[in-house]
């Protein structure tokens, strides 16, 4: 058998190095759910203010058939809390229910604060299901009720350190908010829904499939978008909730953390390129010497 040359040999180490570093950098990228469920114990309960609790509740009481049709599209209640997170199954017929998406849409253009209502947050559920519902649109399987609890308290665990300088230094360093929220799928809302100033949910006309028809409350009740509905934050047209609607942490820039990691990318592969080009040297002059 031919035997490697110096360079190739060497090459090979390297890259062997490289291959096993790498596997170690993406280890270390996966915040495992012990990490997020230590940094929310850190953090504490968070009940919601008296406020926040009556907007939630309204929302939802105000949209009482929407949420009867989720419940009978999906087999799994919104709200209040129904004790358990929803299983594959529950999870995907509710990202297929435009009546959830048409509800789970509305929630987050309540613009919530992210606190415990009931033992648990109505705004992360809500953010959740709807970041499903991106793997769902990428032929991904939907996940399981433990993989579903990990998700919805890591969306948690983001939405309540991000920019929020007491909590970060309760939980100390070994919680990345930067890390956490680039392994998070963008919320996706219905682009057609909008938030009335009485918090019914209506749907305006739309060449897009998400909810109930044209001017009509997504709740049953006929009547106009008014000017007094809060306009979802659409990125253009599409099928149901597939359009964008990109809730980000504040704290947190999507195109600052894309580029700080393309920079280290080139960083690396120069330095492999010096390393090896250095060693192929090197050896040489030693075997000539």
């Amino acid at each position: 058998m031919a035997l490697l040359s110096p360079r190739r040999l060497l090459f090979a180490v390297v890259l062997s190095i490289v291959h096993t570093l790498a596997l170690a950098r993406d280890a270390a990228d996966v915040t495992p759910p012990a990490a997020v469920r230590t940094a929310l114990e850190r953090i504490g309960a968070m009940p919601c203010a008296p406020n926040a609790t009556a907007a939630a509740t309204a929302v939802f009481a105000a949209n009482a058939l929407l949420l009867d049709a989720c419940l009978a599209d999906a087999g799994y209640l919104l709200f209040p809390f129904a004790g358990y997170f929803p299983s594959a199954e529950q999870s995907a017929t509710a990202c297929a229910s435009p009546s959830c998406m048409d509800l789970l849409s509305g929630v987050v253009l309540a613009a919530l604060p992210d606190c415990d209502v009931g033992k648990f947050s109505p705004r992360s559920l809500a953010e959740t299901l709807l970041r499903v519902r991106v793997d769902l649109a990428n032929a991904r399987s939907p996940p399981s009720r433990d993989e579903f609890r990990a998700r919805y308290e890591l969306n948690m665990a983001v939405n309540r350190l991000a920019a929020n300088a007491t909590l970060l230094a309760r939980v100390g360093p070994g919680f990345s908010v930067a890390q956490a929220a680039q392994a998070l799928n963008p919320v996706e809302i219905n682009p057609d829904v909008v938030l009335g100033s009485d918090l019914v949910i209506y749907v305006q006309a739309s060449s897009s499939s998400g909810g109930g028809g044209t001017g009509a409350a997504a709740n049953g009740t006929i009547a106009a978008a008014g000017p007094g509905a809060a306009k979802s934050p659409s990125a253009g047209a599409g099928s149901g909730a597939a359009a964008v609607a990109t809730l980000k942490p504040a704290a947190v820039g999507d195109d600052e953390l894309h580029d700080g990691k393309l920079s280290l990318s080139f960083v690396f592969v120069a330095f492999v390129w010096v390393v090896v080009n250095g060693g192929y040297f090197a050896v040489m002059s030693v075997a000539s010497g």
